[in-house]
């Protein structure tokens, strides 16, 4: 069974509220290593092991973390991931105590933290692949179902982000014509890091990682983004107290990659995802499937990229969930 995440270690007043709220300002916030045990935390340099932050350091370490990929491009994508994934989470751990939000609408903040981890890595994709599309959540939406399409969340979780809650995250996937064949999540407030390949299994800091074997839905820990606070609140609350009666339980983190994230490896045996956008749920559905996982929709059909809802699961509580929610 896999260990509970040390979400809230950390140094002392992390939570706490930032200038663009008018709070305290917390501590500069610590950068974390990959360690064997993947949820301890332990303060280092403020970088991810494997990340150039200056002109004289090399761009990989010895340690950043490549499959033995047959095919060399895959391994290019591997590669160019890991290394987006650990520069913008850098990036915004850096940002955090002095980043500036704005209102997108009444109940949800954007960042210039965001547009810096945005930026970050479609620079770097379209340096490499200037052909490839990229969708992604501030700016540049493409064709999702083009020949090879980027879907990118630069930071899931800006709310909690911009409110010192350590619950956020990037997503990045590389999809061919609908279909995401490699992708990867990571939580830099945990140090984690989460990378899948269609076919080759999930890995969390490079070791495999697989789904929970549990199957009585009355022990399942339940994972829901019901947005609350917006126009279908209401219906949406009926939704999650019907789950929270069936379940073991039930939470809402406000960052849906970290509620995909978490059933891929195994803490959560599910997650409702009642409004979903691609780059949300893009990387993170890949990572259930490889793991063992199954991911539908609400109606238990396959979930697609322009599905605008998702039911993820470890795959023995998928039917009753579904079940729960019709």
């Amino acid at each position: 069974m896999s260990k509970l995440p040390r979400i809230f270690s950390g140094p002392k007043g992390f939570l706490g509220g930032n200038r663009m709220h008018g709070g305290n300002l917390p501590p500069e916030p610590s950068t974390f290593s990959f360690l064997p045990n993947p949820f301890r935390i332990v303060r280092r340099l403020p970088r991810y092991p494997g990340c150039a932050t200056g002109p004289d350091e090399k761009l990989f370490a010895e340690k950043v973390l490549i499959s033995k990929c047959p095919m060399k491009r895959m391994q290019n994508i591997e590669r160019l991931i890991l290394l987006l994934l650990k520069k913008s989470g850098n990036t915004l751990l850096r940002m955090q105590n002095s980043a500036l939000a704005k209102n997108k609408n009444a109940h949800d903040l954007v960042t210039n933290a965001d547009l810096a981890s945005e930026k970050i890595i479609v620079d770097a994709i379209r340096k490499k692949h200037p052909s490839h599309s990229i969708y992604s959540e501030e700016s540049r939406r493409d064709d999702l179902f083009s020949e090879n399409c980027w879907v990118i969340d630069p930071l899931d979780g800006t709310n909690n982000y911009a409110y010192g809650f350590p619950i956020w995250g990037v997503s990045i996937a590389y999809a061919q014509k609908g279909k995401v064949v490699a992708g990867g999540l990571a939580f830099p407030p945990q140090g984690i890091v989460m990378y899948a390949e269609k076919g080759k299994g999930a890995k969390m800091d490079g070791k495999k990682m697989h789904v929970s074997k549990r199957s009585d839905i009355l022990k399942a820990m339940t994972l829901v983004d019901a947005h609350l606070s917006g126009s279908n609140g209401e219906a949406n609350l009926a939704v999650l107290g019907k789950i929270s009666r069936q379940v073991f339980n039930v939470r809402t983190l406000g960052a849906a990659v970290y509620n995909i994230g978490y059933v891929a490896a195994g803490l959560a045996d599910a997650c409702v995802q009642l409004k979903l956008q691609p780059y949300d749920g893009a990387a993170g559905a890949l990572l259930v499937r490889e793991a063992g996982g199954k991911v539908t929709d609400m109606e238990g059909k396959e979930w697609k990229l322009d599905t605008p809802s998702m039911v993820a699961t470890n795959g023995r509580v998928h039917e009753a969930i579904l079940e729960k929610l019709r």
